[in-house]
């Protein structure tokens, strides 16, 4: 399903009132909600938009749900700020960066969501490829509940779910769920069929009174996934709700009230994360990842992990990347092939790169498939040597790195080049990498000095505000 110059324009003129509404959302609800920018993950993503559940981080081993949400023509961009605020103007990256993504229960069980949104470059260029390499980044680099993986988008971005999860069956049993919202191209019988052959729970919306891009696409393709396999309709069958966009709305533009966790429409009568929540897969995995760990000590890094079980596995790959999070393999060691008792493996890289080090593990099945597991960040540094996370000049908020031998206070002040403080902060810190993040919003633009204090030291950096 080709998109052509004249379907590009008519996208392009219906997201004109995106552009104008990015002027007048605050982030002051976005405090899980995190810019990753010029992160370069294929041709077309150069960056996302990051929003974890509240006890992502202080529950290292439990692991989400993910939704991948794909944006509109209007939404294009180089992938780093201003312009990647651009996937949170509307729809699902609003709700989460406004911090109104609802936590659900199922079956008595609490899920939180992952919420992950790519900005692509180019809206002709982007493709299923663009789509596969993201999905296979947040499975590495994030603990993805593999069977409850799903895809939404719209406008253009429902036309590449479509297409994405219809182009192979691989591609396909990689997903759980799809919502794709206003398509602007008809049901297509190939790709519908492999949707259909591989289950994969699809729920269209599209608006009632869409002059841009015709209702009847969205009935198209939900007829097609149901009858294209020879009759048989996927398990569970595809379905549609047609809505009524807000007030002052373009009447193409359902990416407001859709996504917003009150909002429920005939026949399914669900939020869509009560209806995605449902639906899971029951994906196998190969190794049962115990624990992952990475420590920096006297120069060096400490990499150990544990499987509980393996099963048909060759090996595992030690891989290591700096700040450009281009991975390099470091180190092969030889799995267990077959086991159900505690595996213990260990590896020490003695040169590790100065400033902060990602580490990974990709295990290598006795098929030659592959699979990654979750990052490990490391920096490695003496004590009490800073390394700055943001740019410097400074566009957003000052982050900074810093490595501790043990629990202590921390002072930190930001001061002008009079010496007068302008920013101050006081905490204790555990032992370990800690990253540390100040808000830089009261700051005007010029030249100012940050000091870290410790117990014992102290660290003095230049920064610049933009």
């Amino acid at each position: 399903m080709a998109i052509s110059l004249n379907e590009i324009f008519m996208y392009t003129r219906i997201r004109i009132l995106s552009l104008v509404v990015l002027f007048f959302i605050t982030v002051q609800a976005g405090a899980q909600s995190t810019p990753r920018e010029n992160v370069i993950i294929s041709s077309q993503v150069h960056g996302f938009y990051e929003h974890l559940p509240a006890d992502y981080n202080t529950s290292p081993t439990k692991r989400y749900p993910l939704i991948v949400e794909w944006h509109g023509v209007g939404e294009v961009g180089n992938g780093s700020l201003p312009a990647l605020d651009m996937v949170t103007i509307h729809g699902l990256g609003r709700v989460a960066k406004w911090g109104m993504l609802p936590d659900v229960t199922f079956n008595g069980q609490s899920y939180s969501f992952i919420v992950l949104n790519p900005q692509f470059i180019n809206s002709i260029a982007v493709s299923i490829l663009d789509i596969d390499a993201f999905l296979e980044y947040a499975f590495a680099h994030y603990r993805v509940d593999r069977n409850r993986v799903y895809m939404t988008g719209f406008s253009l971005g429902a036309m590449l779910t479509y297409q994405y999860t219809g182009a192979s069956n691989a591609f396909a049993q990689k997903l759980t769920a799809i919502i794709p919202l206003s398509p602007c191209s008809d049901g297509d019988f190939g790709t519908a069929r492999t949707i259909a052959v591989n289950n994969v729970a699809v729920y269209g919306f599209h608006s009632n009174i869409d002059t841009d891009c015709p209702t009847q696409f969205t009935v198209d393709w939900n007829t097609l996934i149901n009858t294209a396999n020879n009759g048989v309709p996927p398990i569970p069958s595809a379905v549609f709700s047609l809505v009524t966009p807000p007030p002052g709305a373009i009447p193409h533009d359902i990416f407001w009230n859709t996504y917003e966790p009150s909002f429920t429409a005939p026949p399914v009568n669900k939020n869509i994360y009560n209806w995605m929540i449902q639906y899971s897969r029951n994906i196998a995995l190969p190794v049962t990842l115990k624990n992952f760990s990475a420590e920096f000590q006297n120069d060096r890094t400490f990499i150990e992990w544990t499987t509980s079980n393996e099963n048909n596995a060759k090996e595992f790959v030690v891989e290591r990347a700096g700040k450009n999070l281009q991975f390099g393999a470091i180190a092969k060691l030889a799995a267990s092939a077959t086991s159900t008792i505690d595996k213990n493996y260990n590896f020490v890289d003695d040169q590790p790169l100065d400033g902060l080090n990602y580490y990974r593990l990709k295990l290598v099945n006795l098929d030659n498939s592959s699979q990654f597991f979750e990052v490990r960040k490391v920096l490695a540094a003496h004590e009490g040597k800073l390394v700055m996370l943001s740019s410097n000049p400074l566009r957003n908020d000052l982050r900074f790195a810093i490595q501790l031998s043990r629990r202590e206070q921390l002072n930190i002040i930001v001061t002008d080049l009079n010496g007068s403080a302008v920013l101050k902060s006081s905490s204790t810190y555990s032992q370990g990498m800690q990253e540390i993040t100040l808000s830089t919003s009261t700051l005007a633009s010029g030249t100012y000095l940050l000091q870290v204090r410790g117990e014992s030291f102290v660290e003095t950096k230049k920064i610049v505000r933009q």
